[in-house]
């Protein structure tokens, strides 16, 4: 289980819970297997929009960000301030399990009283379903290791 609170510089305290939770190893990249929402946050790690279950983990060397290449969609580079972007990671600051790129990012730089200084860059602390262009004052992302079974055969 995942539990993630959250805080805005309003001082609203926000959480979300996902009962399943599960990281992959090196050998595949740190895949995210993330489900079972609850909670007042709203569901930024399963948005239709980018939807971040079962995406490896993307640093600023290690692009695994599943962005839209080539697809006329998004171009394929993206533009920031006069410098192009392929990667999420690079383009927002910090490493996550970025899919073309976002609704939650929890990884961010942090900004003094949430604002960017660009209104559109969103490269702070952001959770899109509670505030999509200013950074989050705290985050706290808490982990509960699941219930072992039981092992049969044993003596009491």
């Amino acid at each position: 289980m995942l539990r993630i609170e959250m805080e805005d510089w309003l001082g609203n305290k926000y959480k979300a819970v996902y009962d399943h939770f599960r990281v992959d190893g090196a050998n595949d990249n740190f895949r995210l297997h993330i489900s079972g929402y609850s909670g007042d946050a709203g569901d930024a790690m399963n948005s239709e929009w980018e939807n971040h279950d079962g995406m490896p983990f993307s640093t600023k060397d290690k692009d695994n960000d599943g962005r839209y290449v080539d697809s006329g969609l998004h171009g394929s580079r993206h533009e920031v301030n006069g410098r192009y972007y392929d990667s999420c990671a690079q383009q927002y600051q910090g490493a996550w399990w970025f899919n073309n790129c976002f609704e939650a990012h929890l990884n961010g730089k942090y900004y003094t009283k949430g604002f960017h200084k660009n209104y559109f860059q969103r490269d702070g602390i952001q959770w899109n379903t509670i505030h999509m262009y200013s950074s989050l004052k705290a985050v706290q992302m808490m982990v509960k290791p699941a219930d072992k079974p039981a092992k049969s055969g044993g003596s009491a």
